[in-house]
């Protein structure tokens, strides 16, 4: 007789990276707009990381939802960035693709993301 082997596995949270091209306007959707609040941050202060005094990557927690969000230099930025960056986009760019809609001129809403 076989006897199956249990796997422990200590995973306590997966956490969602998301590069953006605007780490000011990212922070004011996600802190200011969700009510993120801010737990890590690196603000770079090596020359050949162009040091300029802004975040360029941080970890935002809500309850017990995280994400981190990274704002690569423009010579840095991964291809998939680039493309999409040069497509029309309705929703700010802090925001992921399918999860935004603009309920007024100057008020706009977060809404579910469909999965196709």
């Amino acid at each position: 007789m076989t006897v199956a082997s249990t796997t422990s596995v200590n995973v306590k949270q997966a956490v969602p990276f998301f590069g953006v091209t605007n780490m000011e306007a990212s922070l004011r959707f996600y802190v200011d707009g969700l009510g993120f609040k801010m737990k890590h941050r690196w603000i770079p202060n090596r020359e050949e990381d162009k040091p300029d005094g802004r975040i360029r990557w941080c970890w935002l927690e809500l309850g017990d939802a995280a994400i981190m969000l990274q704002e690569f230099l423009p010579e840095h930025q991964p291809k998939e960035m680039q493309a999409r960056a040069s497509r029309p986009r309705t929703a700010p760019a802090c925001v992921p693709r399918g999860c935004w809609r603009r309920s007024t001129a100057r008020a706009c809403v977060l809404r579910p993301h469909r999965l196709a």
